[in-house]
């Protein structure tokens, strides 16, 4: 398909070209008076009108050198921001273009022709605002369809939401219970479990939320991953959290399917195992590692999985180019790092 666009976007280059030749053989032809004479009164000889059958023929082929010119550059060099490749190129091909004409200028009127310095010019020209309105529509476009699918996505999150006062409401009576029945350690994981919950919820509407409110997330969920957890020597779960600015924003729920794939696969009450977590954050450059220890008889499911894969279409749209996801699976862990710039 980008095949065939390249092509058709070719011809209409061509044409417009084409065009312009046509319209100023007219022009030379109205002022000259019939084409069976030259300006001088002479006849036209036949090696010149053997020429003039094929010379818009041999036109058509420098307005496609343009034409293929206009493209290749534009998709080479200037889409991938190569500017002083893309310039070099305009330039020189500019002027093979106009060496084209040259030479075929020569063969037409069999005289030495005038170089132009300003067809150079205004081919080069024409290139560039070219590529400059082509990337700002590119841009406009591709900006549009991020933030549709932003909005599907959150639709999507608010839809899976199923009556959400229901579950606050029930767990603050469970709450309310549990201190009633003097059990305090049942009562914080409920208060947890309820905040973690909000902050779900509250974060499917955002699109960027405060990294302290979503280290104090990603710390609450840790907590009830380790009061869940058996207290035995075989299972180790570190940690290492630290920001230099609270006040930067990332987008929400981002690092959470890493954190939940960790526990997910990486904790058994058989076999010696370990969790690593780590977050740092400095100069808005955030370095996220999440390792566990690899099971190979534990069944999982194929691919990255539905929340990774989530994870990483919402890093392409919200930091395109500015994220760096690598997944490093080992003999007997899996490693998950992240180089994020943020906001």
């Amino acid at each position: 398909m980008k095949k065939i666009t390249t092509s058709i976007q070719s011809l209409l280059h061509g044409s417009i070209f084409f065009l312009i030749v046509e319209l100023y053989g007219a022009w030379i032809h109205f002022r000259s008076g019939y084409y069976l004479y030259n300006v001088d009164g002479s006849p036209v000889t036949q090696w010149q009108r053997l020429v003039n059958g094929v010379f818009y023929q041999g036109t058509f082929v420098v307005v496609f050198l343009l034409a293929f010119l206009t493209e290749i550059n534009y998709n080479l060099f200037f889409r991938k921001k190569k500017y002083r490749q893309y310039f070099m190129v305009l330039i020189a091909g500019a002027i093979l273009i106009e060496m084209a004409l040259y030479g075929w200028k020569s063969l037409v009127n069999e005289a030495t022709p005038v170089w132009s310095s300003a067809r150079v010019l205004f081919l080069s020209l024409y290139v560039f605002v070219y590529a400059l309105i082509r990337d700002f529509i590119q841009k406009q476009i591709l900006k549009k369809n991020r933030n549709l699918q932003q909005k599907e996505a959150e639709i999507t999150a608010l839809k899976a939401q199923v009556n959400p006062h229901f579950f606050f409401n029930t767990l603050n009576t469970i709450y309310g219970t549990a201190l009633l029945e003097n059990a305090p350690r049942t009562a914080t994981c409920i208060e947890q479990l309820s905040g973690i919950m909000r902050y779900t919820i509250a974060g499917a509407g955002r699109d960027l939320t405060p990294l302290s409110e979503e280290v104090n997330f990603i710390e609450d969920y840790l907590q009830l991953q380790r009061l869940r957890i058996p207290d035995r020597e075989n299972i180790q779960v570190k940690t290492d959290i630290s920001i230099d600015d609270p006040s930067v924003k990332i987008a929400p729920l981002l690092l959470l399917p890493f954190i939940e794939n960790a526990f997910k696969y990486g904790i058994s009450t058989e076999h010696p195992c370990i969790v690593k977590i780590q977050l740092n954050v400095k100069e808005k450059v955030l370095h996220f590692l999440a390792e566990n220890t690899r099971f190979p008889e534990k069944n999982k499911p194929e691919g990255l999985g539905t929340g990774i894969e989530n994870v990483r279409q919402r890093l392409e749209l919200i930091y395109p180019d500015r994220h760096q996801l690598v997944y490093e699976p080992q003999e007997n862990s899996f490693i998950v790092t992240l180089t994020l710039h943020l906001h």
